[in-house]
Parts: C-alpha cells; structure tokens; sequence
C-alpha cells in the first residue's frame, strides 16, 4: 500500500517536472554586463549614488538631535526616580542605573511628539549574561513597543 502511494507520488512528479525547468542563462546580457558594466537594453530608474555625509553635515545633526533630546527630557514630567541619573551626548541620552543596566535613548524626528527610541543597552551588573544579536533585537522591539504604548 505504501510502496503503491509512493509509486503514484513519483508518477505525479514527473509529469510536473518539466514546469521545474529553469531558465537558460542570457548568455548576450550576461557578457554585456561583464564587459561594459550595465545592459543597454534596461530601462534607467532612477536610482543615483548618495554623496557621503561631511563630517560637518554629521556633526551638526548630532548638535541638533542633542538639543532635541536635552529639551524634551527637561519638558519631561514623569521621569522615573531612577532614570533621573543621564547624560547627553552624540544626539542620545545615556541612563545610568547603578548596577543594573545602562540604556541609551534618542527621537527619530524633531517633532515634538516623536517617541524615543532605544539605541543601545547594557548591563551593568555581575555576573552579566551573554545576550545574542537575536535577543537584544528582541528586548530593543518589546521596549520600544512599550515606549510607544506610553
């Protein structure tokens, strides 16, 4: 009975099969590509190179995020006790608690009204736990999906 199934299973594979086929390479744009760098065929969309950023142009919107973020937290009521100890700089906030955690915290937007958003954590106490890229993704997404519950 089984070995029937399996029969009938290979049989309905192979007449699909031939839809599996890939494609044969496009030998002519393939050497174009490789010999003059682009295909001329193709539609041009738009697409153009970014100028890096000068230092000057980073620098300035590190000021002005600073500033953001200096005058809203000095705005803020509800401040938790332990969250009062922070420090500003390079456009974020920096929060120390004592032998728990530190937590780094910066707006995305100038508007008034733009959320916080964490930049950065680290534990401060010992023995400190190795945490993966995976879960500090993870705790970065819950915290910031609280952030923006408040």
């Amino acid at each position: 009975m089984v070995y029937e199934e399996a029969r009938r299973a290979l049989a309905v594979l192979k007449e699909e099969a031939h839809n599996f086929q890939i494609q044969n390479p496009d030998l002519a744009t393939a050497a174009e590509v490789l010999s003059l760098g682009k295909v001329k065929s193709f539609p041009n969309i738009g697409y153009e190179v970014t100028k890096p950023l000068r230092r000057k142009q980073i620098l300035s919107t590190l000021c002005r995020l600073s500033r953001t973020v200096t005058i809203r937290l000095a705005l803020e009521d509800g401040l938790p006790l332990p969250l009062r100890n922070y420090r500003v700089q390079d456009g974020r906030a920096t929060f120390v608690v004592q032998n728990e955690f530190e937590v780094d915290l910066s707006v995305v937007q100038e508007a008034p009204t733009a959320p916080f958003r964490i930049v950065d954590f680290r534990f401060t106490f010992s023995p400190r736990p190795t945490i993966t890229e995976d879960k500090r993704q993870e705790i970065e997404f819950i915290a910031n999906a609280e952030i923006d519950k408040n």
